[in-house]
């Protein structure tokens, strides 16, 4: 499934497929030290209905959300998919100088 990046200190990605009503997150761990983790991992959440998935992009907290609506929810079937390397966001490249 393809997942879309989002922004938030709990989520790295987030997808959805209606055909399926799957919802699929990349989870970011964090270490008890405050740290991410190498490793990013992969849930799928379903059944997980299109409307669920409006308010969960919709949220002020994407992370927040997900903790308090959805982690939470114990009648929600879900399954750990796989891991991945955590990304590295890179500082962009500074622009060359320009001529006077």
């Amino acid at each position: 499934m393809e997942r879309t990046k989002v922004v938030s200190k709990k989520l790295a990605s987030v997808g959805y497929d209606p055909a399926t009503k799957t919802l699929e997150v990349e989870i970011i761990p964090w270490t008890k030290q405050g740290q991410p983790t190498p490793k990013n991992v992969i849930y799928t959440y379903s059944p997980f209905t299109p409307e669920r998935f409006a308010e969960l992009m919709a949220a002020e907290s994407l992370g927040s959300y997900f903790l308090k609506n959805i982690v939470k929810d114990k009648t929600l079937p879900y399954k750990k998919v796989g891991e991945v390397d955590a990304k590295k966001e890179e500082a962009p490249e500074a622009p060359p100088p320009q001529a006077a």
